[in-house]
């Protein structure tokens, strides 16, 4: 098999506006399908105002994206508070309160990943309260004091960290989270990939207990995705590219155990063949001069420099779940293995 190529980036459009699809077309990418865009008249008054230019880039926070959980608030009739259209395994919005049907899932471009330590508190016996609570980072020195005593007690840290109580006397637990910032586009009605003219906007994805390994294994595939570099002094070297350079479908999965089911995350490169496999990796890589691509390097930037967080306001009021996306089948979720 021959070695994987850097396809050659070209400009794509002019100085005027970019030329709008009327057929599928291949832009290096994935087979963008074609979607009416529209197109605003310029007033001609040499401004760009939208009344948004005091909000601080700090001020904005990157929203959680989880599935929801049959037993979900969101999940009930309307009449009772639940939200229109929230399905058991539909992916939620925790800032927008907006939900995206499971079966379309959502296209990701993941730019960085952060390692937490969320502090929750336990739930019950029945799977009802919970919480949470705060956010620490690897090296705190509580994260590392419940890491010893977990070794101690164990030999392992294959599980939530005791810590303590709070002042009412409820049970808390550290969880090792992975927070995976993404661009997120949302799909088109029949489950094919907008590209640029779809609707975009920065998205967290956590990983945690089960869902790890769900995480680790696309990091891998990323680190795994090389090409053939043409060198300034002449030659080839096969080398890594950035991560945000290929487009995943990321899809709520249902996962089962026993007598227990919960939902978690399926990763997938975004171009498909016909049948639903994967096409090789190059088809899904994204071109530098993509404002997908931009948008995601600007990203990357933010979350670095401490510009752009996750949004963790409503979690406490949602009890955002542990990255599993709770128990599908009504019981406790600390019933689930390995959770």
């Amino acid at each position: 098999m021959a070695k994987p190529q850097l396809p050659a980036e070209k400009k794509e459009g002019d100085a005027g506006l970019p030329a709008i699809p009327t057929r599928v077309v291949t832009t290096g990418i994935v087979a963008i399908a074609p979607k009416e865009v529209l197109v605003f008249e310029d007033m001609g008054d040499g401004t760009e105002a939208t009344g948004l230019e005091h909000i601080r880039l700090k001020d904005r926070r990157v929203p959680l994206l989880r599935p929801l959980a049959a037993q979900a608030p969101q999940c009930q009739p309307v009449e009772n508070g639940g939200l229109p259209g929230a399905t058991p395994g539909a992916i939620f919005n925790t800032t927008t309160s907006e939900t995206y049907p499971r079966k379309l899932g959502m296209y990701v471009i993941p730019v960085t990943t952060d390692l937490k330590y969320i502090c929750y508190k336990k739930r019950e016996e029945d799977g009802s309260g919970g919480g949470f609570v705060s956010i620490h980072e690897p090296n705190d020195p509580v994260v590392i004091q419940r890491q010893k005593k977990a070794m101690d007690k164990y030999g392992d840290l294959f599980r939530k960290l005791e810590n303590g109580q709070d002042d009412d006397g409820n049970d808390l637990e550290l969880v090792e989270t992975h927070m995976l910032y993404c661009i997120c586009i949302k799909p088109n009605e029949d489950g094919s990939y907008p590209g640029e003219y779809g609707e975009c906007f920065p998205g967290t994805f956590p990983f945690s207990s089960t869902q790890i390994k769900q995480h680790a294994a696309m990091i891998e595939r990323s680190k795994n995705m090389k090409y053939n570099l043409r060198q300034p002094g002449g030659g080839i070297r096969l080398s890594e590219v950035a991560m945000w350079t290929h487009v995943w479908h990321l899809r709520p999965h249902l996962e089962t155990r026993g007598k227990l089911s919960w939902w978690g995350w399926r990763f997938s490169l975004a171009a498909k063949n016909e049948d639903g496999t994967e096409k090789h990796y190059t088809e899904s890589r994204m071109l530098r001069t993509s404002d997908l691509y931009k948008m995601a390097e600007d990203l990357r930037a933010n979350v670095l420099e401490g510009n752009a967080q996750v949004d963790f306001t409503k979690a406490s009021e949602q009890d955002l779940s542990r990255g599993e996306g709770g128990d599908a089948s009504g019981g406790a979720e600390a019933d689930i293995p390995g959770i």
